[in-house]
């Protein structure tokens, strides 16, 4: 077989480059993608309005203040129908005051109104008391009952287990 010189060059010059070629087998480290850095900045503004948003509820939800005003009344001899002062607005309780009952029973009367003054020991509330009543007579009966026996026992002939008299 009988081959061109120039093709045996180009076989050589073909092997050669293919010899040179290798597959490199060490992993190459991964470049840091782009898409993290929009995750980070959406993390950080995420932040950044969370904090906004506490401060807000912190620095414009406190307890507002009532402003007191101190008026001075005087009897006087103001003309009919004019008027010296006129006030809108609200009486706040300087105490609260819970009131219980020992026993649970629907209200049957109620003895005082809002705002009024009371004194210890006022009746301010009676309760129907008629479950109480028969829960109470269902009770002594019951007792009655176990009483009974006892009391129709003839205890003359009976000796005492002790003597409490000689001690």
């Amino acid at each position: 077989m009988v081959t061109n010189q120039k093709s045996k060059e180009d076989q050589e010059d073909l092997n050669k480059r293919l010899r040179s070629l290798k597959i490199d087998r060490v992993p190459k480290p991964t470049p840091v993608s782009k898409s993290r850095s929009p995750k980070l900045i959406l993390l950080v503004v995420a932040v950044v309005l969370a904090l906004a948003a506490l401060g807000y509820v912190f620095l414009y939800s406190s307890v507002k203040s009532i402003a007191v005003a101190s008026v001075k009344t005087e009897d006087g001899s103001a003309s009919a129908g004019e008027t010296l002062l006129s006030a809108s607005g609200y009486v706040v309780a300087h105490h609260k005051i819970a009131v219980g009952a020992k026993v649970m029973g629907r209200v049957a009367w109620i003895g005082v109104e809002k705002g009024d003054l009371v004194q210890a020991g006022q009746l301010l509330v009676r309760l129907e008391d008629a479950e109480f009543r028969a829960q109470s007579f269902a009770r002594r009966s019951i007792r009655q009952k176990q009483i009974s026996p006892l009391r129709r026992r003839d205890w003359t002939n009976c000796e005492p287990a002790h003597d409490l008299r000689k001690r």
